[in-house]
């Protein structure tokens, strides 16, 4: 109990006290009618007795006043009665931006609907108030210099994005907005009554229930007084939409002989379409356009082919009629048409590259050009990958820019040391000129004992007898074969082996990605087969045996079978392989991505002289946000929000004309969107309490909802100190009044 309280109550009892010291007798009166004078006596005394109570009583309550007013209490005024009057508040407004608010029920979309009664808002909050206006896309806004400035924000929200975060993000950040009000404030008197307000058509996608405990944290960490919050539901209970879910496309890039094959997958929520029309236009040719029926709820699946396709980025746009919905009534697919990938080899002598050459022939993946190493292109940026095959001492001019390819231009480089007239010493050479990039020291070679029995390998094998030997993703395609029944790769009576090869010994950085099965007791004493080692987003990968037909003589000369053509697979497969991992796959190539996503651009070599300089072309977009500069030893560029919150269709060029350099890609909006379903107000109560919810699909008067939820401390002192005169003052009066000498 507060000290005062303690005092006050003592304080109490001094009038009892003074009462009794201060009690006036009756006086005593001779007169001869004695028998009236008994009477009047005790009538007399019971008037008195009375009247000296109702002094007592009115004494104590004086005390009892004052005190309680040195004490300063404070109530909460709940409901209609406004005791406070205007008290200012520290509002919080949360405007849903997502691409859902979108959605029309009348000539408005659910954002206009919710920036105009956000406005309206405004308007009924107290003079003076702080007021923060947060658009889930930029939740580390602050609190406005005026409520002026709140009203052009809100009015400045013209457009839903094409991507949000959900609202719980958001709500994180007004947490932390209402935790430093009063400090920001300074020495303003009392807390500020704290408010969020949450304007949202509350689908569930917007909602991350997830994320309740973490909010009740941040929430209980605000100061005195807690927030109220108010959801205000902008949504429809029963929509109706008709949406382009997704467009497919797979790989997205395109020998040129290969035609495009597009999916798109169409839903219709809320009511079934007896017939719609979709159309898909490639670039800026004919519409293609086929009517569908959708049964309400179903996904439906609409494929469309285009061939003849010219070389080069291209861009499928889909369209559907127009609806409530807008954003989902369109979508675009790019995808690319690229020759043969180019992969340049080095060699000594062009020949014993002859069977590396071939097998890219075979698989007409790659276009393989082989020079020899007095014949190296100037530039290393228009191949997807290099290979040094056989080269017996490179040059230190060539190391230099196998090293530079591959740690600032994120180059691809295959390393096969040893070809015809191998020995130890080559060894050192390799060393002593490629140590930058090698992925293992280079040191003898090894013989392994040749096997006469003609039913069991000549040599030793790779170790690709389990799941565990083939997880490195370079060996991934070796598990679809093992699994698909293309086992001449492992079957042990036609396995290819090698009866030499090169002793390497890796760096523990660096990846084993498989070994020889030979008789070491365990698998990290096995010699490496292939050694791989990574540059950031360079790479390069180490072959510790030969790869030309001399390899494959029988004689002294022998080292492997691995390029014998007799009708087995792995002089195809080995080659590809080595080449699929380090270039990638062309189902690995991404043109499309989701609204808000960070795209990785990759960039080409520029040359000397010219502008390092690109453009960002596309929706949403402003001019002096698209020219960026890149670094001298930049390999990619990033397209990042606010850049990508658009959909539709970009592209990434070269800002000198010159430089015919260019990158395309789409943005869409994440189907997810298209769900209009509500969050259960459950979900919201956990955060924001009972009863938050407001539906406003009618007009509501805010300052009445206001009432009926903010709980507002009142100051009880200046009334309880005019209650203090006003019992003085009426002590005063009785007590002259019941004293007074007759």
């Amino acid at each position: 109990m507060h000290p005062i309280l303690i005092v006050g109550a003592a304080l109490v009892g001094l009038p009892v006290v003074l009462h009794l010291l201060l009690k006036q007798e009756p006086k005593r009166l001779v007169f001869p009618a004695l028998r009236f004078l008994k009477l009047k006596q005790k009538t007399s005394e019971r008037k008195l007795r009375l009247r000296h109570l109702l002094l007592l009583l009115l004494r104590c309550l004086l005390i009892a006043l004052f005190a309680a007013a040195l004490f300063q209490p404070t109530v909460l005024s709940t409901g209609v009665l406004d005791l406070a009057g205007e008290q200012p508040v520290a509002a919080v407004l949360i405007l849903d931006t997502s691409p859902s608010m979108g959605y029309k029920a009348g000539p408005a979309t659910r954002l206009d609907d919710a920036r105009r009664r956000a406005l309206d808002f405004l308007d009924e909050l107290p003079k003076d108030s702080r007021v923060a206006v947060l658009d889930p896309n930029d939740p580390a806004g602050g609190w406005e210099a005026s409520i002026l400035d709140a009203r052009r924000r809100i009015e400045n929200l013209k457009e839903p994005a094409g991507f949000t975060p959900p609202l719980t993000t958001t709500l994180a950040a007004a947490y932390q907005l209402l935790r430093t009000v009063d400090q920001e404030a300074g020495e303003q008197g009392d807390p500020l009554p704290r408010l969020i307000a949450v304007f949202s058509d509350r689908t569930a996608n917007g909602w991350d229930a997830g994320r309740a405990e973490e909010l009740k944290k941040l929430r209980d960490a605000v100061p005195k007084p807690a927030p109220v919050h108010v959801f205000f539901d902008l949504g429809v209970d029963k929509p109706t939409n008709v949406a382009i879910l997704a467009v497919e496309m797979r790989p997205q890039r395109l020998s040129g002989s290969a035609d495009a094959a597009v999916s798109v997958v169409l839903r219709a929520d809320g009511a079934e379409v007896p017939s719609t029309e979709v159309a898909a236009q490639l670039d800026a040719g004919e519409r293609v356009t086929k009517d569908v029926r959708l049964p309400a709820g179903t996904p439906v699946t609409v494929p469309f082919k285009f061939d003849k396709l010219t070389p080069g980025f291209h861009t499928v746009t889909v369209s559907i009629r127009e609806d409530n919905l807008a954003f989902d009534n369109t979508r675009t697919v790019t995808f690319e048409v690229a020759p043969q990938r180019r992969i340049l080899t080095i060699s000594d002598d062009p020949d014993t590259a002859f069977a590396w050459q071939l097998s890219h022939k075979w698989k007409q993946e790659f276009a393989c050009e082989v020079v020899t190493p007095d014949r190296v292109p100037a530039d290393f940026g228009g191949y997807e990958a290099v290979t040094l095959l056989g080269v017996k001492a490179p040059s230190a001019e060539l190391a230099r820019r196998l090293l530079d390819y591959v740690e600032t231009g994120g180059g691809k480089v295959l390393l096969i040391p040893d070809g015809p007239d191998a020995d130890d010493a080559r060894g050192k050479a390799w060393n002593d000129a490629l140590g930058a990039i090698l992925p293992a020291t280079l040191s003898e070679i090894v013989t392994w004992k040749l096997n006469d029995d003609p039913k069991r390998p000549r040599g030793v094998p790779w170790k690709l007898d389990d799941d565990r030997d083939l997880a490195h993703p370079l060996l991934a395609p070796l598990r679809e074969f093992k699994r698909a029944g293309n086992v001449d790769i492992f079957d042990p009576a036609r396995r290819r082996t090698a009866v030499k090869y090169r002793k390497v010994t890796p760096a523990p950085a660096n990846t084993v990605v498989v070994a020889y099965f030979d008789d070491s007791d365990t698998a990290a004493d096995r010699s490496p087969v292939l050694v791989e080692r990574t540059f950031g987003r360079g790479q390069v990968l180490l072959l510790a045996t030969r790869f030309d037909f001399d390899a494959s003589t029988d004689g002294p000369g022998f080292w492997n079978d691995y390029t014998k053509t007799d009708g087995h697979s792995w002089p195809i497969v080995l080659p590809w392989l080595l080449m699929r991992h380090l270039c990638g796959s062309p189902d690995d190539a991404a043109y499309n991505f989701p609204t808000g996503a960070d795209v990785h651009v990759p960039l080409p070599r520029f040359q000397p002289g010219q502008p390092r300089k690109v453009v960002v072309e596309g929706p949403g977009v402003l001019p002096r946000d698209a020219t960026a500069e890149v670094g001298e030893r930049q390999a990619e560029f990033r397209v990042t929000p606010p850049k990508t919150l658009s959909a539709g269709a970009f592209r990434v060029r070269a800002a000198d004309d010159k430089n015919p350099w260019q990158y395309r890609f789409s943005l869409n909006v994440p189907a997810e969107e298209s769900g209009l379903d509500k969050v259960p107000e459950e979900a919201i109560a956990e955060v924001f309490g009972p009863n938050a919810v407001a539906q406003v699909d009618r007009e509501v008067k805010f300052r009445d909802l206001l009432e009926t939820r903010f709980d507002r401390p009142v100051e009880l002192f200046p009334m309880l100190m005019l209650l203090v005169l006003l019992f003085f003052a009426l002590e005063g009066l009785v007590a002259n009044r019941f004293y007074k000498l007759k």
